[in-house]
Parts: C-alpha cells; sequence; structure tokens
C-alpha cells in the first residue's frame, strides 16, 4: 500500500505531511520509504533509507534518523522481542516545535540533546532519560539550562529523579530528587528533595513567575 496524509490547520506548526509505502508479509508489516513526518516551517526530513516491522511482541527500527539544520534524532530498536528496548537519540531538537503541543503561548526557545530509552517496550516499560535543554526561554523569561535525568518503572509505576535534574541559570538553581509512586493498591506517595540556590532575585525579575 503507498499512502500519502496530509493535515491543515490554521496554525502553521499544526499542519504536517507523511507518505511512504507498507508491505504485507506474514504476520507483519513493512513501513517503507518515508519522506516527511515533522511540519512547516522546520521540515525534518528523513535521511537515508530505513526501514520498520512489525509484528506480534515485535518492532524492529533500522536506520530511521531524521534532520533538519542542526536538529537530529536517531531512532533505533535493540534486542527485538518481549524484553526489547528502544533508543532515541536526540541532538538540538528545537523546543519552538513544542508549538505542536498548544504550547505556543509561553514561546518556548531552546535546545534540547540527549537519550531516551525505553526498555520492555511489549512488557512492564522502563524508560530511562538522560536530556539537557539550553538557553531555554518562556516568553520573556530566561530559565537557562534544563536537566532531566531519572526513569519511569512501568511495573511499579515509580518515576524516580536523579538529584542532577533541574534549572540552572549562572549561581542559580532549582534541582529535583527522589521518587513518585503511582500504583493503585498500594500507598501512593511522594519521597524527594527540592532545593532551590539563589531564587530569590530570579522570582523578584520574573514576569512568567508572575502571571
Amino acid at each position: 500500500m503507498h499512502f500519502n496524509l496530509a493535515t491543515t490547520a490554521p496554525e502553521a506548526y499544526t499542519s504536517a505531511t507523511l507518505s511512504g509505502q507498507i508491505v504485507a508479509h506474514g504476520d507483519s508489516l513493512y513501513f517503507l520509504y518515508h519522506r516527511r513526518i515533522f511540519p512547516e516551517p522546520n521540515q525534518m526530513e528523513y535521511s537515508g533509507r530505513y526501514y520498520i516491522v512489525y509484528s506480534n511482541d515485535y518492532l524492529m527500527i533500522r536506520n530511521l534518523r531524521l534532520e533538519s539544520g542542526l536538529q537530529k534524532i536517531n531512532i533505533t530498536s535493540q534486542r527485538e522481542g518481549p524484553e526489547q528496548a528502544i533508543a532515541v537519540d536526540i541532538s538540538n531538537l528545537d523546543l519552538a516545535q513544542l508549538a505542536l503541543w498548544r504550547l505556543a503561548v509561553y514561546q518556548p526557545e531552546g535546545r534540547i540533546s540527549g537519550t531516551l530509552t525505553m526498555d520492555k517496550f511489549f512488557t512492564e516499560m522502563y524508560i530511562t532519560s538522560n536530556l539537557k535543554a539550553t538557553n531555554v526561554k518562556l516568553a520573556s523569561d530566561t530559565l537557562g539550562n534544563v536537566t532531566l535525568i531519572g526513569s519511569y518503572d512501568g511495573k511499579k509505576r515509580l518515576i524516580s529523579l536523579d538529584p542532577q535534574t533541574g534549572i540552572y541559570n549562572g549561581n542559580v538553581s532549582v534541582t529535583a530528587s527522589g521518587n513518585m509512586s503511582f500504583y493503585k493498591g498500594v500507598d501512593e506517595h511522594i519521597d524527594g528533595l527540592i532545593q532551590l540556590t539563589n531564587m530569590a532575585a530570579i522570582v523578584e525579575k520574573s514576569t512568567f513567575l508572575h502571571v
């Protein structure tokens, strides 16, 4: 099957196109030759030839690379099967893309780089992140660098944050660490630490924090 899908909307960031080919063979689907997925004006094109194979409890991704100028996303699968993992490497992703999720009102700016890994993709997913956003701004406020290092245990429904997680701007910082449990039937709890350093001046000057 050859397909060409297009979406349009008043907002430019919500318009996108996706085209390619799907081949069915046995109990598997093969996705081939996709060309574009992200919207105008910052199109992210697929780099080189790649393919995706999907079947019951099986997902293989090979050579899936998206690029637009400095922006790069590379997605690969590992250990295909019930214990498989999906690894996403991100480089210089423009935070303005978040307008897709209705955050345009905050006018986000900055660049995200790092890794996101999803283990046990078909069972109890375990997600780990090591992401850093640099030169982050929301509207007229400069936040600085934002780091997110942690994990999500799907079996325990437990979010864990590394002490390095936080917002850093010169000698000003807000860091968070600890665990948050959302497992029903077991005591839901938050056990962690939030530390603010030299925040008074930033709060006083910020227009965003006073909204």
